[in-house]
């Protein structure tokens, strides 16, 4: 990062410091760290920060998830190849392969430990996978199948029995890395300012990725949105899928914040959706002490 680009943020930085910032500042230096975030290995933020550079989308962490929605409903309504859900090793639908590798993106360290699973292990076990053109079917060569323990047949069932998600962000770990990142570029912040700006700068985020739309081969185009139906206010991915022409909607958490809904909206618990207009909320300043 040069010189001229680290007295920007840095005049920025201050700005929120002193809390006398809005969306458009954060747009901008979330604009200037983009590329640097996803260099350090903070697919997250980059993430979030790629999101409001384009607010209509194809790829990422985001568009991850829309795949693993779709395969992973296709296995679960799917036909007789899938229905009980055994896989046979020695043939099974090519789309299955990929669908166990997001369902590996998908676990935790926790959830893997449970099983006795190592990462690296059960995804050199998957790589081992070859597709036969000819039969239309992905399979494990009989040469592999010593690979095909019980820890990673546990993996198999456990990666494709329910759907797994869990939010891509939430606002302390997005505060925390929004910090790192700042320190590994070497740019002067205070800690402890920085961190009192938590809630307004969280605003500015779900003002930014509301209403951004995604795209996907697998589904109708879907849309961020703010989710008030809850204590805390959430953004919410929404997409529809279409099997055997019947449409199944799917809501899947993007970003959970610790703001309270009441104090932000009127809140009705029995209203799923809520209309709202997030410029006017942050306007008015409209953040709890």
């Amino acid at each position: 990062m040069n010189s001229k680009d680290k007295r920007l943020i840095e005049g920025l930085i201050l700005l929120i410091e002193d809390g006398q910032f809005d969306f458009h500042h954060v747009t901008s230096i979330l604009m200037h760290l983009r590329d640097v975030s996803g260099k350090l290995g903070y697919k997250r933020f980059n993430e979030v920060a790629n999101f409001i550079a384009h607010p209509q989308r194809d790829k990422g962490i985001i568009a991850n998830t829309i795949e693993y929605s779709a395969l992973i409903l296709r296995f679960n309504l799917g036909g007789p190849a899938t229905r009980n859900k055994q896989i046979d090793v020695n043939g099974f639908p090519i789309y299955i392969k990929r669908l166990l590798y997001l369902g590996l993106e998908k676990m935790s360290k926790i959830e893997l430990r449970k099983i006795n699973c190592k990462r690296d292990v059960v995804k050199a076990t998957l790589d081992k996978i070859e597709i036969d053109e000819i039969r239309k079917v992905a399979y494990f060569p009989i040469s592999q199948h010593s690979f095909l323990t019980k820890e990673f047949k546990e993996f198999m069932n456990e990666s494709l029995s329910i759907m797994k998600f869990d939010y891509i962000y939430n606002q302390i770990s997005f505060i925390k890395d929004f910090k790192e990142i700042l320190k590994q570029c070497g740019l002067k912040y205070s800690d402890h300012k920085f961190t009192l700006q938590g809630d307004k700068i969280t605003v500015c985020i779900l003002y930014l990725l509301h209403d951004s739309v995604f795209k996907s081969n697998f589904s109708e185009n879907g849309k961020i949105t703010i989710s008030t139906g809850s204590d805390k206010l959430e953004i919410h991915g929404n997409i529809e899928f279409v099997q055997d022409e019947t449409k199944i909607p799917v809501a899947f958490p993007v970003f959970m914040s610790n703001l309270d809904t009441h104090k932000y909206f009127s809140y009705d618990p029995s209203l799923q959706d809520i209309d709202f207009d997030t410029k006017n909320l942050l306007l008015r300043g409209n953040i709890p002490n």
